[in-house]
């Protein structure tokens, strides 16, 4: 008997997460390093090395790779290291489609940020959670100060470069069961966002949401309303 045929290798691809900074500038209620428990990142460096990229380009033989940039918040690597580690992608991943992304809280955007991500043509996601009143309830800074002003100023320079440059740009809301959706969501349409995720805060069963039944549902009923009734078919809710 024949052995069976073996099936071509179809396109592969992958993402990785890189946690390029092991520390955050501001000290979010529902973050998991400052306030879940997990100090983890005491006993890590501060920023990681450069070298790593090196190693994943070796470590993987695929067509296509993402490299998504996360913190703590990624802009404290600064524009140096940033610089550097963007050179060693273009020249290590030579025959592989390399999509660099990076999540910040904008907090830390300069216009020096915006060129550079401009022309290494980086995707943005930002952490913004809604409106003032709903971002700075959890968003603040370790003083306690609510971060949604120098969050926003970020945000519009990166805004100005989506329009100006085609910079790709979104962004990431936590979702809380404790505000209506749809506010949040047409907040992210009257800044000119349109591309939006709604992640659910770190809660399990042994650290229940403090909401009650239902509430999480309406959440997203409410965005889903909101974006459905709106017509709003040119942005993407992931």
């Amino acid at each position: 008997m024949s052995a069976p045929a073996i099936p071509q290798q179809r396109d592969a691809s992958a993402s990785f997460v890189l946690k390029i900074a092991a520390r955050c500038n501001i000290n979010c209620t529902y973050c998991y390093m400052y306030n879940k428990g997990d100090t983890s990142f005491l006993g890590k460096p501060k920023v990681m090395c450069a070298d790593v990229v090196q190693a994943y380009a070796r470590a993987h033989e695929l067509p296509a790779v993402t490299l998504i940039l996360h913190g703590g918040e990624p802009l404290l690597v600064g524009i140096p290291w940033m610089s550097d580690f963007l050179r060693r992608v273009e020249a290590t991943f030579v025959d592989v489609r390399a999509v660099v992304s990076l999540q910040t809280n904008a907090t830390l955007v300069t216009p020096e940020w915006v060129s550079l991500l401009v022309e290494s043509d980086v995707r943005i996601g930002v952490s913004l959670d809604g409106p003032p009143e709903v971002h700075d309830r959890h968003r603040v800074s370790h003083a306690g100060l609510g971060t949604y002003a120098q969050t926003r100023h970020g945000l519009d320079l990166l805004i100005d470069a989506a329009e100006q440059h085609g910079l790709r740009l979104g962004a990431l809301c936590v979702a809380d069961a404790g505000v209506d959706g749809s506010a949040v969501f047409e907040h992210f349409v009257e800044l000119g966002l349109r591309r939006v995720d709604f992640l659910w805060p770190d809660y399990n069963h042994d650290v229940p949401p403090p909401w009650g039944p239902g509430e999480r549902a309406q959440y997203y009923l409410d965005v889903f309303n909101a974006w459905y009734r709106g017509r709003h078919r040119d942005v993407t809710v992931r």
